[in-house]
């Protein structure tokens, strides 16, 4: 049996957050520890709290307290992690991701991380295939970050295409656990 691992969840706002609940579910039952971190457009599509009832670990959604003061301790979790993993991960985060920025907890979380990180992309197709979506994707390839996906499918807008996210079965293939 494989060694149970840290596993901290990112999750972005997309249709695909309810693949990411499934995820959870199924790193949870495969015995590692899930923390979950929803950017704060995520937490108002899907409630963090599925997230916590599903993992039984606290979902984090803010970088800041309720009064406005940077949330002591939230590099702490990119400490915890053994591995980072953002599922869904929007053309939004993707940008932000190539380019630095820190304007959430998640983004704040996989730029101070010491454990490998994986996204797994999901979006339209005309998304996906847009040029500066796909110079973001190489740049952060060259940068060491795994991409796991995506696949094509059926879409949220109805269309089919690339730009699906990864099933979370095969997901948890590529993390190799």
């Amino acid at each position: 049996m494989k060694k149970s691992k840290n596993i901290l969840l990112g999750v972005s706002s997309s249709a695909a957050c309810g693949k990411a609940l499934t995820l959870a579910s199924a790193l949870v039952k495969k015995g590692h520890a899930v923390k979950t971190v929803l950017t704060p457009s995520a937490a108002r599509l899907i409630s963090p709290q599925l997230f916590s009832a599903l993992t039984k670990n606290d979902a984090f959604s803010e970088q800041f307290s309720a009064d406005g003061v940077f949330r002591e301790g939230h590099i702490a979790l990119s400490e915890w992690a053994d591995i980072y993993l953002i599922a869904p991960a929007t053309a939004n985060t993707i940008g932000k991701l190539a380019a630095g920025i820190c304007d959430n907890l998640l983004l704040t979380l996989a730029v101070s991380r010491r454990a490998p990180l994986f996204i797994a992309p999901a979006m339209e197709s005309m998304m996906w295939k847009n040029r500066n979506v796909r110079e973001n994707v190489s740049r952060l390839k060259k940068g060491g970050i795994k991409i796991i996906g995506p696949v094509s499918g059926r879409l949220a807008s109805g269309s089919s295409g690339p730009g699906r996210m990864s099933e979370p079965e095969d997901i948890i293939k590529k993390l190799a656990l």
